[in-house]
């Protein structure tokens, strides 16, 4: 019995390959838009902390503090608005990353599945094949037991020979 070998063991590799390569990308992706939202979060922070100092200062301080104080809350404002669009971005990077994993994960189950299929075909073939061999061992067995067998005779034994010629 010869041991089972799939010949496409090397195009499942590759897509292990390819599978590892879009994780490593999605990983990549969802680092960056978590960085992105902390990025977004702490300068949402910033502009509350500027919007307090505002609020509690604001009858204390004069033109040239309050112009600074806008001028810093506009600053922050644009960078948020900036990073809003970033975080989009990042967003449709991961989306599309995510898509791409599956879209190889699939590829990979498929040769996978297929793999397996021919391993069961294989290991049926491996027992039916020894079984005819049990089959053939106790026949002859039998055959020997119940003296069927003359001198140098090859083939079914003469008390097979109804089955030899089609009977059932």
């Amino acid at each position: 019995m010869k041991p089972f070998s799939f010949s496409l063991e090397p195009v499942l590799h590759y897509r292990r390959e390819v599978e590892r390569r879009k994780q490593r990308i999605l990983g990549q992706a969802l680092k960056q838009l978590a960085h992105a939202e902390d990025d977004l979060a702490a300068l949402r922070e910033k502009f509350e902390h500027y919007a307090d100092v505002l609020r509690t200062t604001y009858r204390t301080l004069q033109f040239q503090h309050l112009h600074k104080h806008y001028a810093q809350m506009e600053e922050v404002n644009r960078r948020i608005s900036s990073s809003d669009g970033a975080i989009c971005r990042c967003r449709i990077t991961v989306e599309n990353a995510r898509m791409e994993l599956m879209r190889a994960s699939t590829e990979r189950r498929i040769i996978e599945t297929l793999k397996a299929t021919r391993l069961a075909q294989h290991r049926a073939r491996e027992a039916a094949a020894e079984q005819n061999d049990l089959d053939e061992a106790n026949m002859v067995a039998y055959a020997v037991e119940r003296g069927c067998f003359t001198d140098g005779q090859i083939g079914l034994p003469t008390c097979f020979s109804f089955y030899a010629h089609g009977g059932g």
